[in-house]
């Protein structure tokens, strides 16, 4: 069961898409969306125990909310790299002793 809540929590979390959804709100100049993306981006990266990606989040869930002159794009630049990393670790860690992910993505190619 426990394996069963974690699959769905990673899926969630592999399903969203975050990072576009953080530079659609930056090009539009939509400080709020960019405050609240930020901040669901932290909580879920929190829950999945991603502290310097729920960190980098906040960084940019601040920047955002104080009025900061422009929250940049290098702070998403860094957000997508340690999001790109955890869902390579997620997917590594979640993967049976036959090579299989029990999570719905499709296994690694075979070695040859």
């Amino acid at each position: 069961a426990g394996r069963d809540v974690l699959r769905e929590v990673i899926e969630a979390f592999r399903s969203r898409p975050h990072i576009a959804d953080l530079r659609e709100s930056l090009a539009n100049g939509d400080r709020k969306a960019l405050e609240i993306r930020a901040h669901s981006l932290k909580g879920s990266s929190g829950t999945l125990g991603a502290l310097r990606l729920a960190a980098l989040c906040d960084e940019l869930e601040r920047s955002a909310r104080s009025g900061d002159p422009e929250p940049s794009a290098h702070q998403i630049d860094a957000i997508e790299e340690e999001h790109d990393r955890v869902l390579a670790e997620l997917t590594q860690k979640n993967t049976d002793e036959h090579g299989r992910s029990w999570t719905n993505t499709p296994p690694p190619p075979p070695h040859p």
